[in-house]
């Protein structure tokens, strides 16, 4: 009989690359897109899920896990 065993947990982490980014400075756009989008960009169309950064996350982290597995086998 074999039997094993294991366990799996991660993090996943979305670094905004954005995050200090001025695009009024930077671009030459006027001042009030930084105050309004402080990660730029940020693209929004219609009732679809927007692109870019999400609202002022400077840094997304989701964990996952633990998932644990087991597994049994048997020779006759």
């Amino acid at each position: 009989m074999n039997i094993a065993a294991g366990v799996t947990a991660w993090h996943e982490t979305s670094d905004n690359q954005s995050f200090g980014f001025d695009p009024s400075g930077q671009l030459g756009l006027p001042a009030y897109v930084t105050a309004q989008a402080p990660l730029f960009p940020d693209v929004n169309v219609g009732s679809q899920s927007p692109m870019g950064p999400g609202g002022n996350d400077q840094q997304a982290v989701t964990n996952h896990g633990p998932i644990g597995t087991v597994s049994v086998t048997s020779s006759s």
